[in-house]
């Protein structure tokens, strides 16, 4: 059974939580409803097991993006004064942001002297100047301009000159002085900060719903390039609004009928999709153009159950222009198939990936083989999944491992095939696969990444803490070989459930 599978594990781990085992069954694991206090959840565990400069730095941060101020300044107190510089601006950038702009001063003023740059080897960014700015525009929002102006004079470098600039023409166009913005934007010298200024002048009117305004914006100004965006926008804010007469009246007079039918097709209206797309030659020549909807319209047949209409769709694209969101497209489509039990259809669409001769095409391939396992799972058909991952995993293990590359791809698909066990229910075969990882890999980045996942796909560990399942993360977290891996990873899954603030 699951429970005692991992039950030793479990034990050892919240014995080197410090935590008492009585205490931990009387109230169980916590029941975590949503996404704060998952972070907060496993921020606690982090902090319990931090030690070095890094971990109490990125803790503190995420304390700060949750708005837990007191937690974060207890993290930066874990760390030596004089090695604090870069993590009391990480955090007063967080608190800049966020409108405090005192406390943001406070950790600003404790820094003093002390540099606070953050080093990439390739390039450095100093942390002081991006706190300034984020002090600048905070203030300049609550419209305290002779204030922000202050912060101008820190500002060294012509990059940071320049976003200075921008930052302030955009706060007087969002405080509706839109004619006073352009016409400071139009005096600007350098001519790419002149265009992105005047650029984001014309997306406050947008973001207003002044798309008259914004498309003068754009042609008075010599970005006549940029008017398609306007009108984009007022396509899909007047479609949203309900007033699809009007939207279909303006995408069909500026050519832009393209725009409608991602809208349409997340409203599962193939037929209207069809329609449209079929006006899209007279208005629109650029064959480019017309690729995206064809796939967009292949996958909702696809998902509808109209395979045949899908196929045709995806035929649409010329074989020179089938790209990897080509491939991708496809191999959603045999998704579609793989959850409904059609192994022919499944195969046909599969084999259409390989059939590309894109470089990529394995990798793809790999990738929705192990996607449309768990798509027939999730559509009862069982017998149907296991051949996809059976077949996935020769497809893995015939993997070259020569370069370091693609020692990183056949890790990246063994990764994969760990979370669609997760996903599948099969644990004890996705911690085998995650125990190999933990064991073959010396720094252990690759076992965390295996975790925590990236921006676009979750790792093990964030599927089983939405899962609630926090006994059987556990098991995972006791596979790490150091105390600082293990704290950085558990705040690194904090971070997956904290809200980035808008930059």
């Amino acid at each position: 059974m699951m429970s005692q599978f991992f039950c030793r594990g479990f034990l050892s781990f919240v014995l080197m939580l410090g935590l008492g085992f009585q205490s931990v069954q009387a109230r169980e694991m916590p029941k975590l409803e949503n996404d704060e206090q998952r972070a907060l959840f496993l921020l606690t565990g982090a902090e319990r097991m931090a030690k070095g400069e890094a971990e109490h730095s990125k803790i503190a941060e995420l304390y700060a993006k949750l708005g837990k101020w007191d937690k974060a300044k207890l993290s930066l107190a874990r760390i030596p004064k004089d090695k604090r510089a870069l993590a009391n601006t990480d955090v007063a950038i967080v608190m800049a942001k966020a409108g405090e702009i005192d406390q943001a001063q406070a950790l600003l003023d404790e820094v003093g002297d002390q540099p606070a740059v953050k080093d990439y080897g390739f390039m450095k960014f100093d942390n002081k100047q991006t706190l300034h700015l984020a002090i600048m525009e905070a203030k300049l929002k609550t419209g305290h301009f002779k204030d922000a102006m202050e912060h101008r004079k820190f500002l060294t470098t012509d990059e940071n000159l320049n976003t200075a600039t921008r930052t302030t023409v955009k706060q007087w166009a969002l405080t509706g002085a839109i004619d006073e913005a352009v016409e400071v934007a139009q005096q600007i010298k350098d001519k790419n900060t002149k265009k992105w200024a005047i650029r984001d002048i014309a997306l406050v009117c947008i973001d207003q719903k002044k798309y008259d305004k914004a498309i003068a914006i754009y042609q008075q100004n010599d970005q006549a390039d940029e008017v398609n965006r306007a009108y984009s926008q007022q396509i899909r804010g007047l479609y949203k609004a309900g007033k699809t007469d009007e939207a279909f009246v303006i995408a069909t007079k500026q050519k832009l009928l393209g725009v409608l039918i991602p809208l349409v097709t997340q409203e599962k209206k193939l037929k209207v999709a069809t329609s449209l797309y079929a006006l899209l030659p007279t208005f629109e020549q650029d064959q480019y153009a017309r690729l995206t909807p064809a796939k967009q319209i292949a996958q909702l047949a696809a998902e509808l159950g109209e395979m045949g209409v899908a196929e045709q769709y995806l035929e649409y694209v010329p074989a020179k222009l089938r790209d990897v969101d080509w491939m991708h497209a496809s191999g959603t489509i045999g998704g579609f198939a793989a959850s409904r039990g059609d192994g022919a259809a499944t195969a046909k669409y599969m084999e259409k990936i390989t059939a590309t001769g894109n470089f990529n095409h394995q990798t793809i391939f790999i990738m929705y083989l192990i996607k449309n396992a768990v798509a027939a799972h999730q559509g009862g058909q069982l017998k149907m999944s296991e051949l996809l991952l059976d077949q996935a995993i020769k497809e893995i293990d015939a993997l070259p491992q020569k370069s370091s590359m693609e020692q990183a791809t056949y890790s990246n698909q063994r990764k994969a095939l760990a979370v669609a066990y997760i996903r599948m229910g099969e644990d004890q075969r996705a911690f085998a696969y995650m125990q190999a990882l933990a064991g073959e890999d010396k720094s252990q980045s690759e076992f965390q990444n295996a975790l925590v996942g990236s921006t676009f796909d979750e790792g093990v560990g964030v599927i089983l803490v939405k899962q609630n399942r926090i006994d059987v993360l556990m098991q995972y977290l006791t596979l790490f070989k150091s105390q600082s891996d293990l704290a950085w990873t558990m705040a690194s899954l904090a971070g997956r459930f904290v809200p980035e603030q808008n930059n």
